[in-house]
């Protein structure tokens, strides 16, 4: 007759599971992959996978493989065969357009400290780049949209006192700097440079 498991003296439970095959096994070889080298700054140590197999590919803990003439695991990390150089630099964007269509303006651009990277730019902090920062902006001069301006100076005196005379002006048209350049303006826009005056006749 089955009774429950706590009607029985525990002290006389029999073992339902036990080790076996406890000796060393045969056929069992340690395998090492390739080391994966060092490839990135700052980079400290090297790895490679370690693992037990015997001839069919089948795998096992590693203590399995290890016996009278192999003592100890193989080693899966090893300090940096070669440390690679920490290379930082300055990289800067292309400038943005001047931030005038006619004038004098400025440009910008983005300057970051980076280092490259297995094909990648990685941005790090500014203050390991040892070399001066480059300029972040600089002047610049843009025509591309550029019209001048007619300035006159004052009129002269008139020519005559009565009766009619004419009075002149000098018309120039200026560039955004004050200098003249003609082909910038448009001519039928001109102001006058010559004009009647003191029209009524002489007592």
């Amino acid at each position: 007759k089955l009774l429950a498991a706590d009607r029985c003296n525990e002290t006389e439970k029999i073992t339902s599971e036990r080790d076996c095959n406890l000796g060393p096994c045969e056929g069992l070889t340690f395998f090492t992959s390739e080391w994966k080298l060092c490839e990135k700054c700052n980079d400290t140590e090297e790895t490679r996978n370690v693992t037990c197999k015997d001839k069919t590919g089948r795998q096992y803990q590693l203590e399995k493989c290890l016996n009278e003439n192999t003592t100890n695991v193989p080693i899966d990390t090893r300090a940096c065969a070669t440390v690679q150089p920490c290379n930082y630099e300055w990289h800067a964007s292309e400038w943005s357009k001047c931030s005038t269509e006619c004038g004098h303006g400025h440009k910008t651009r983005r300057v970051n400290c980076a280092i490259a990277e297995l094909g990648q730019i990685k941005v790090v902090d500014e203050g390991l780049c040892q070399a001066e920062k480059p300029e972040t902006k600089t002047n610049c001069t843009n025509e591309e949209k550029c019209t001048g301006t007619y300035f006159s100076s004052p009129w002269t005196n008139c020519s005559e006192k009565c009766g009619g005379g004419t009075q002149s002006r000098f018309v120039v048209c200026l560039n955004y700097d004050r200098q003249p350049v003609p082909e910038w303006c448009d001519e039928s826009e001109k102001p006058d440079e010559e004009q009647e005056c003191n029209v009524d006749p002489c007592p």
